[in-house]
This record gives structure tokens, sequence and C-alpha cells, in this order.
């Protein structure tokens, strides 16, 4: 998604859009679900917030995101583009994403949402940034920021193309 103005684009409405566009959601369902993602503050987790409430199923909102990407609408996280997910763990998701500020390629690493909401999940996750961050070795990918962008909790490193260490 393009930022215009400094200001960052809808992403919680073009995924609504998207939805009722390919007949997931009615126009009312898709209203409802705009006012219940605003009241909540919730509107960065649409996606994980659509099929929990049962909006939506996990395949239809994997139909959505690449309905989006078709359309050249990218999630944003921060102010990085989300391109494609690298990979899933206990804490998180890991995604390949451009930071839009450097024009350069990142890896974003996103606290798992039902972590995201205990505290003592968020310090280890800012712990774990933090220490990271400090070390400066050519063995380990440099963290350029960390921060939470629309209460998800985000990590931004540096992304090494390759195979995984699994």
């Amino acid at each position: 998604m393009a930022e215009e103005a400094g200001a960052k684009a809808d992403p919680s409405g073009a995924f609504v859009e998207a939805a009722v566009g390919l007949g997931y959601m009615t126009p009312e369902q898709g209203a409802e679900f705009r006012s219940l993602l605003d009241q909540t503050g919730l509107a960065g987790l649409h996606a994980h917030i659509a099929v929990k409430k049962g909006y939506l199923t996990p395949d239809q909102v994997r139909a959505v995101q690449a309905e989006l990407v078709r359309k050249g609408v990218r999630p944003v996280i921060g102010r990085c583009e989300i391109i494609a997910k690298l990979g899933e763990g206990g804490m998180g998701t890991v995604y390949k994403a451009r930071q839009t500020s450097l024009d350069r390629v990142v890896a974003v690493k996103v606290l798992a949402p039902a972590l995201a909401r205990d505290a003592k999940y968020v310090g280890r996750f800012e712990c774990e940034a933090r220490l990271a961050a400090s070390l400066t070795h050519p063995n380990t990918v440099y963290v350029h920021d960390v921060g939470v962008d629309e209460g998800r909790h985000y990590i931004v490193m540096e992304f090494v193309d390759g195979r995984s260490l699994d």
C-alpha cells in the first residue's frame, strides 16, 4: 500500500471492501465488521478477528488477501509493506517486507495476537529486540526497528536470503 501525504492507507477498509466484493460478506456484514474493529481498536488484526468472530473462514481470508495482492494492495506493518510470509512459530510470524522509508527488503517478526494481550510475552518480545539490537556480528541479523502498529508488536530485521536453518 502506498502512503499518501504521510497518512497510512486503511488496510481494514480495503480488506472489508474485498471481502464484500468477493461475496464473502454482505455490505451490511461489512459495515458491522468495520464497526466492531473501530470499537475494539484492533483494526490491524482484521484478518484474525474476521475468522475468530465467524465473519470469514481461513480459506476466505486467504482468498481476500490474494485478491488484495492481485490489486497491488499490500498489508502494512509500521512503515513496511508485507511481501510474503516466511514462517510461523510459537511466538509469531515472520514476513519478508519492503521498508518504505529506506526502500530496502527486510524481515518483520510480528508477535502472535494471542500473546500480544499478555504483558509477560510483550516484555519478552521487546527484550528479544533490545538484545538482538545490541549484537554486532557477521553471523547475526541486525535489528533496524521495533514498535507497535494497530496493536501488532513487531521487530524489523535485516533480511537474509537463503534457506531456513531448520
